[in-house]
């Protein structure tokens, strides 16, 4: 199979169906070369539309088996550092889907991360918030992740605070759930959008709820 002719872009298509569907092959039938080839071709290629579908099949290979991408951390990665902001929120994409298979190498590069979350584009804001959810649900990082998680909140623009919220508290500890409250009540006055409102007085009702189960 070559895998660069069965890119949407290499077809002349701009959607992403043909993606899709070599990603759909590449994970029903485990095929673990054709991951191979496209890792190669993230680390040889210079054309921003081969390193993006590469990408992009890579993310919705991940979504649906991330086991297949264990061996992707490294180029996947080193693509944050691309100059092209496309290529950057696409690799933090790709790699928000299998990141959690490499906690201890994600946590030592999370400075990269960070930094991209800050100069990046919301799609990359996204998937750094969920990059950090997979390091929190770590014994060993929880403790220096929470601080992070709630600053993202903290400064989340107003339609991305509910997703944030509403992600970390599937996995938030007690002590944490306590902070996310104070913040989500300190924001919410100051949300203009009554769906933006309705959306944290939800969350909150859900947080106080499972609060209470923890009192003594």
């Amino acid at each position: 199979m070559n895998i660069r002719n069965r890119f949407a872009r290499s077809q002349g298509i701009s959607n992403e169906i043909p993606n899709k569907q070599l990603a759909s092959e590449i994970v029903a039938s485990s095929d673990e070369a054709s991951i191979r080839e496209i890792l190669q071709i993230l680390h040889e290629s210079k054309k921003v539309d081969e390193l993006s579908d590469g990408l992009k099949v890579l993310e919705m290979v991940g979504e649906q088996n991330p086991g297949l991408l264990a061996d992707a951390f490294t180029p996947v990665f080193t693509l944050l550092q691309h100059t092209q902001n496309k290529i950057q929120w696409r690799a933090m994409s790709a790699l928000s889907t299998f990141s959690f298979l490499h906690p201890a190498t994600t946590f030592d590069n999370l400075g990269v991360i960070l930094d991209l979350m800050d100069q990046g584009s919301v799609i990359t804001r996204d998937h750094g918030v969920k990059i950090l959810i997979g390091l929190y649900k770590e014994d060993a990082y929880r403790r220096d992740i929470g601080p992070l998680l709630l600053e993202q909140v903290i400064a989340a623009p107003d339609n991305q605070l509910g997703q944030y919220a509403e992600k970390w508290m599937q996995v938030i500890t007690q002590e944490d759930r306590a902070k996310l409250i104070r913040v989500l009540e300190m924001r919410q006055p100051e949300l203009v959008n009554p769906s933006h409102q309705k959306r944290i007085s939800r969350v909150l009702l859900k947080l106080h709820r499972s609060q209470k189960n923890f009192e003594p």
